[in-house]
């Protein structure tokens, strides 16, 4: 739908510049015929002016745009955009799944407290099956004896116990509990999490508030191009009247063709920036639709017309103060740099002994038999035993030297607790600015705003005087078209000067860590729901 409005638009955009070009051709040609004192209509004038297209028909063009806007559109105030968009934005579920990863970090590390289980084997359960055979061609003692006879009963009784089998099934398991009741470097390291934990839920907080800031920003420009659009269909339209009322004057011989021209010129230039402030309105509702996440057949239109906003009644000094004790950034750093000192804290506690309470228990079974005879019945042979052991200890682990690894990763983490202290002081600066910066524009957008407005009806009031004085013959038409060109700028004017209140008043909200209305609520609700969600 959105590339079709820009395909649309920018036709009405190319058929507006032909007509602008082809009213300049003429009205040049025609200042030639003034020059030279010759009015009469030329062949090339004629023709420049039949190719001329005329407004009506790209201004319903650009009517229609709107209409298709319009209808697609849904109404929404400032509150509500915010609800929806907390509610439905997807950044908000990212940052939330890192603050989960974040909480079970600290889990597994204050789980380092419980005692550890451990099954292993030893010897993998198995069942075998073993048969010895073994021939000997003579008795033991008798194979130098003088006497060469065999022994034919001990020689009987010598293969019966050289042929045996065997089969057994053995089960060897060992179980271990260690619980390390004093450990040096657990707690440092507990205290690392919990820091690091606690910086990424400022990071949540502060994507939060950013959230809120595009969304309000994003709100407030859809609503500033709401008022430019109004206020040059109005000066649109009354130029379309001049122009008409110019025209007929000159088909009783009371104007010139350049004065025509130069109406219609001024005309085609108001309509050309009216594509432009659509064109700007049509982004602008896009992204505001983005941010809240609507659904892809709706765009969000602004309810309310654009007036200055809210108030803020706090002194420089103490909005400074504010800023630098609440904003989340310098909050995140400091929990940065205590996270990065505990693991340094936790790596120099490693050369400290460990001690360690033990205990193991381990069973050896087997079931079977073993060197049976072969002409034996196996079954009277079976055996089954077990044999258990079990032991408990205090262990003692203590490495004194690790060639300095664990004390370099210290320093490390160190040197990093330095290095984020000293970028909380960046931002810090970078804080004071943006105040500073916040606070100048919102009293310059006071006054801008009232400037603005008092120019706005001065430059109306001059360009009814213009014409007035035009038509009893006065004036030309040239100040006539420069007292339009003025009421435009001023309209420009007065839209920029709301627009910059708006956006100083979000920004000091959004640089103090302020939360506008009930938006904390609705930041608490969204996370609360997150969490339900995870649960599940």
């Amino acid at each position: 739908m959105k590339s079709a409005f820009f395909s649309r638009l920018g036709a009405v955009a190319f058929l507006t510049c032909t007509a602008i070009s082809s009213t300049a051709k003429a009205s040049s040609v025609t200042e030639q015929l003034h020059v030279s004192g010759n009015l009469a209509p030329s062949t090339a004038l004629t023709e420049e002016r039949s190719k001329a297209i005329s407004p009506d028909l790209l201004v319903e063009s650009l009517e229609r745009l709107q209409k298709e806007i319009k209808a697609r559109g849904i109404p929404i105030k400032l509150d509500q955009a915010i609800a929806i968009g907390l509610e439905n934005n997807p950044t908000l579920s990212k940052n939330y799944a890192l603050l989960q990863a974040r909480e079970w970090k600290l889990i597994a590390s204050q789980r380092a407290w419980y005692p550890q289980i451990s099954i292993t084997n030893l010897q993998s359960p198995s069942y075998t099956w073993t048969s010895f055979i073994r021939d000997e061609y003579g008795n033991a003692g008798e194979f130098y004896s003088q006497n060469p006879k065999p022994n034919s009963k001990a020689r009987a009784d010598r293969s019966q116990n050289r042929a045996s089998s065997g089969q057994r099934f053995i089960f060897n398991p060992n179980i271990k509990v260690a619980w390390r009741f004093l450990d040096p470097s657990r707690q440092p390291s507990i205290n690392a999490q919990e820091a690091s934990l606690r910086q990424q839920q400022y990071i949540f907080l502060s994507s939060a508030r950013s959230l809120i800031l595009e969304i309000q920003k994003s709100y407030f420009r859809v609503q500033s191009t709401a008022q430019l659009i109004s206020s040059f269909q109005k000066i649109y339209t009354n130029n379309r009247i001049e122009l008409e009322t110019i025209e007929a004057r000159k088909e009783i011989g009371m104007a010139t063709v350049l004065e025509v021209e130069q109406i219609r010129s001024q005309l085609f230039t108001n309509l050309s920036q009216l594509i432009g402030y659509t064109r700007n309105y049509i982004t602008e509702t896009a992204e505001l639709s983005e941010l809240i996440a609507l659904s892809p057949d709706a765009i969000a239109i602004p309810s309310e017309p654009a007036a200055p906003f809210g108030a803020w009644s706090k002194p420089l000094e103490d909005t400074i103060v504010e800023a630098i004790s609440q904003r989340e950034e310098l909050l995140a750093a400091l929990a940065q740099a205590e996270s990065s000192k505990w693991l340094g804290v936790s790596e120099m506690r490693r050369y400290l002994p460990v001690f360690s309470l033990a205990g193991n228990g381990s069973l050896t079974g087997t079931n079977g038999y073993q060197e049976v005879p072969l002409s034996n019945d196996p079954g009277t042979s079976y055996q089954a035993s077990r044999n258990w052991s079990t032991s408990i200890a205090i262990e003692f682990e203590w490495q004194l030297f690790d060639g300095g690894i664990k004390a370099a990763n210290a320093q490390s983490s160190f040197a990093n607790s330095r290095g984020y202290l000293a970028d909380k002081t960046i931002k810090e600066n970078e804080v004071i600015r943006q105040v500073r910066a916040s606070y100048g524009q919102l009293l310059t957008a006071k006054v801008a705003i009232e400037s603005s407005r008092q120019g706005y009806q001065s430059a109306q009031l001059a360009e009814q005087a213009a014409k007035a004085r035009y038509e009893v013959g006065v004036e030309n038409i040239t100040t006539v078209v420069q007292a339009t060109a003025r009421v435009s700028q001023t309209s420009v004017q007065l839209a920029d000067s709301i627009l910059n209140h708006n956006n100083a008043i979000a920004d000091l909200y959004r640089y103090t860590s302020t939360w506008p209305s009930d938006t904390k609520g609705k930041v608490d609700q969204r996370l609360m729901n997150m969490r339900e969600e995870g649960n599940q």
